[in-house]
């Protein structure tokens, strides 16, 4: 919250607006279903931490579901991966790219 107040082009006091709608967002998405998730035919990174929210079960699901997906779980990760661990998301995401 406080980096949202200190950052937002929209002001500090939007923040609630913002939480309420992150809020909705957690607890009504996504709701895809396997046959959604197989439907997928674009080249698909499935990329999670192993201390996700999600648990590592349900990642391989959805690995398992997107014909031809590549799954990568970044060891010791939590669902802020993407920022706490950058250069391993971004390296996973090259090769992937390049693949």
């Amino acid at each position: 919250m406080k980096y949202y107040k200190e950052n937002s082009a929209d002001g500090p006091d939007h923040f609630p607006t913002v939480f309420g709608k992150m809020q909705k967002l957690f607890l009504t998405e996504p709701n895809l279903t396997t046959e959604d998730l197989a439907a997928i035919k674009t080249p698909t990174l499935v990329l999670a931490a192993d201390r996700d929210l999600m648990t590592i079960e349900h990642t391989v699901e959805m690995h398992k579901a997107i014909e031809g997906s590549q799954l990568c779980i970044v060891p010791g990760a939590n669902h802020a991966l993407v920022f706490d661990r950058a250069e391993e998301v971004c390296a996973a995401a090259l090769r992937f790219l390049g693949a």
